[in-house]
């Protein structure tokens, strides 16, 4: 059941994100054809709509994760998901997987349309790995591509399940449930960095770090930990607030 699950949230997602991905993949190659023809005011007209969906993507992207949500499960359609024999595990982590490739897919294609605006076509599909990881080395530094692409999986899957969480406890009141998500998000994340902050000082002022040689490994390890109980707390209380305090209106 839980491929089905998946199955029908990529179709329904992928309606909306496919085309926009095709749209924005073909303006910059568009925009990279100019660029080599030298054709300047095709060009910049090209290069400013380019930009325009690179900044839409990941925008429309957090707009239907919340709606995708909120709408099948949070709302009349609600009635009908939780009268279906399905387990409200399936329904989270359905939407959660969906929801993370889309996010990844988003990243990439983003990316690939940028280097596309400057880069002739061949020379991109022969040097598209060598690219992206130049890219990334010079955004993160000497970090290694697996603690690189964990801690990104990791941040997305944390980004994710906080938006979920948030949208669930919602269900505690009956009106204006968008604003009282709102306000759980700004709580949640002021609560988290709250308790960033502790931390770090109580380290800091146990003289801890000055006995611990804090290497890039053990910091991204902590980092890691950090978001994967960040994530454990999001989803524990999204299927809490799903499974024991549905109140669909």
């Amino acid at each position: 059941m839980l491929g089905k699950l998946i199955k029908y949230e990529f179709m329904s997602m992928g309606r909306i994100f496919l085309p926009m991905y095709g749209a924005l993949l073909a303006i910059a190659l568009v925009n990279s054809l100019f660029r080599l023809l030298h054709h300047e005011v095709p060009e910049i007209i090209s290069t400013v709509v380019t930009f325009l969906l690179m900044f839409s993507v990941p925008i429309v992207g957090l707009i239907l994760v919340i709606q995708s949500f909120r709408k099948n499960l949070l709302s009349e359609e609600g009635y009908l998901m939780m009268t279906l024999p399905l387990k409200t595990d399936h329904l989270i982590l359905s939407k959660m997987f969906v929801a993370t490739i889309f996010s990844i897919a988003s990243f990439v294609v983003v990316m690939l349309a940028l280097h596309i605006g400057a880069a002739s076509v061949m020379g991109l599909l022969v040097n598209f790995e060598r690219l992206i990881l130049d890219l990334l080395h010079d955004w993160f530094g000497n970090m290694s591509i697996l603690n690189l692409t964990v801690l990104m999986l990791l941040i997305i899957l944390s980004t994710i399940l906080l938006l979920y969480s948030c949208m669930a406890l919602s269900l505690l009141v009956n009106n204006k449930r968008g604003l009282f998500s709102f306000g759980a998000f700004v709580v949640i994340t002021t609560l988290m960095q709250i308790l960033i902050f502790g931390v770090a000082a109580i380290v800091f002022y146990s003289g801890i770090y000055e006995r611990v040689v804090i290497t890039p490994f053990w910091a991204s390890l902590t980092t890691n930990i950090w978001l994967i109980g960040a994530c454990i707390i999001y989803y524990l209380i999204t299927r809490f607030m799903l499974k024991r305090r549905l109140n669909l209106l």
